[in-house]
């Protein structure tokens, strides 16, 4: 009880002295602590953008690595109808990712632009077990806007090809 008194009084003289413009040493400790632990959140904070960073850095160097690899002569020219669709679908999710660059030069964007044009005649079979992939190629391909790029490269050739696979879709 006494010991509570005597901080009310410590407060008191504290405040009294505050008012007048004057600080305690105890008032000056306490604006010390809050500055290091100000100085403290800072740190805290480049710190975690420091570890973003990383992070980000260990994302990209994965995303580019799987680029990469998707675009393989042993992925992109498979035997497999199967592993040829998901890899043109994962190639349009990997354009989707970099957009609005492509981490692709121009001597890799023709086979990838090939592989999604052949895959367009799937999108006929409406009950076929694949459809739903097809169509979410399709879906990624317009969003995303893949065939401008094909347009930018100079690959007309490979334009009249789509909109045959188009026209013959639609009758």
């Amino acid at each position: 009880m006494e010991e509570e008194i005597i901080e009310e009084e410590e407060e008191e003289e504290e405040e009294s002295q505050t008012r007048r413009g004057r600080r305690t040493a105890k008032g000056k400790e306490k604006e010390k602590e809050k500055e290091k632990e100000k100085g403290k959140g800072k740190e805290k904070e480049k710190e975690k953008e420091k570890q973003k960073e990383k992070e980000r850095e260990k994302v990209d160097k994965f995303l580019h690595r799987i680029a990469k690899e998707l675009t393989s002569g042993f992925i992109i020219n498979s035997s497999d109808k199967t592993v040829r669709l998901y890899a043109a679908l994962s190639l349009t999710h990997i354009f989707r990712i970099f957009a609005p660059s492509a981490p692709y030069d121009s001597n890799q964007l023709r086979p990838i632009f090939e592989l999604l044009i052949q895959q367009l005649p799937g999108i006929r079979d409406m009950k076929g077990t694949y459809y739903k992939t097809y169509f979410e190629l399709l879906q990624t391909l317009a969003a995303v806007k893949i065939f401008l790029l094909m347009i930018e490269e100079k690959m007309d050739d490979l334009i009249v090809p789509i909109f045959e696979h188009f026209f013959s879709s639609i009758m």
